[in-house]
């Protein structure tokens, strides 16, 4: 693999940024990402190291698939959000859900709009308005996660790291509710008259 960018001891735990050469930022060039992807695809394929040691072609396998992977999270907004926090402030413990007081409220409210729906003449129209009202929530969660950014890579990250892993936590359960109103809709797809 005389022509692969990661020539030395592999190094496949490196984070996505690392991997695509980019400085870790909410805000990508996907042309870019996409362009880059493209060169190191080429040069890591399985295709292309055929001939090479059984070695070789298991790490050109390696990184093909770690530069796949990298892709789909530099190129998904949630995902990129949830790198940044990991490389600013360490793991993000997913399972803790302490969140702002209005934040709460306002899911409770998400919630009880949505059960309602579920049992509504209108719910289509309820829960397109509802959905609307959840995507320009994640919608501004992200312009404020792209504000604090730049502060992450700073001397002291602390305080930019906490407010961001608060945004991306309020953001993953917007997107966890879309993917619940998502469900709800299949369902009643299915139930529909034909």
């Amino acid at each position: 693999m005389s022509d692969l960018a990661f020539q030395g001891k592999p190094q496949l735990h490196r984070n996505s940024f690392e991997i695509f050469g980019l400085e870790p930022r909410f805000e990508i060039d996907k042309a870019k990402l996409t362009e880059r992807f493209h060169h190191l695809m080429h040069a890591v394929h399985p295709d292309r190291h055929v001939g090479a040691s059984e070695a070789e072609r298991r790490l050109a396998m390696q990184w093909s698939s770690r530069i796949n992977e990298a892709y789909r999270e530099l190129l998904k907004p949630l995902s990129r959000a949830k790198l940044l926090c990991e490389i600013a402030a360490g793991p993000v413990d997913l399972l803790q859900t302490t969140m702002p007081a209005a934040f709460l409220m306002q899911q409770m409210q998400w919630r009880e709009d949505f059960e309602a729906i579920v049992h509504h003449a209108d719910r289509v129209v309820l829960l397109d308005k509802l959905e609307a009202a959840l995507r320009q929530t994640a919608k501004e969660l992200a312009g404020q996660f792209a504000q604090i950014t730049p502060a992450l890579s700073g001397s002291n990250p602390s305080e930019p790291a906490k407010l961001a892993v608060e945004l991306l936590r309020q953001w993953m359960f917007i997107e966890k509710f879309l993917d619940d109103i998502e469900q709800q809709r299949m369902q009643w797809l299915e139930v529909l008259p034909s």
